[in-house]
């Protein structure tokens, strides 16, 4: 079955699972992988929500929360 949100509205789809993976990713500047992770842990509105000190442990290094 198609997905459609009406004639000419054209929607794509992501990886969440990729994208929760890239969040680890140290090659990226700090801003893309908080893109990611805003992807990555979406619910179905399109909000990512991260109890307190979450989102930094998910883009700390070495085992340390981000600062």
């Amino acid at each position: 079955m198609a997905i459609s949100f009406g004639h000419d509205r054209p929607w794509g789809a992501v990886s969440q699972h990729e994208f929760r993976r890239l969040t680890q990713d140290p090659r990226h500047p700090l801003t893309y992988l908080v893109h990611f992770a805003a992807i990555g842990w979406a619910d179905r509105h399109g909000h990512a929500g991260f109890g307190p000190g979450r989102l930094a442990v998910l883009l700390g290094k070495d085992g340390k929360p981000l600062s």
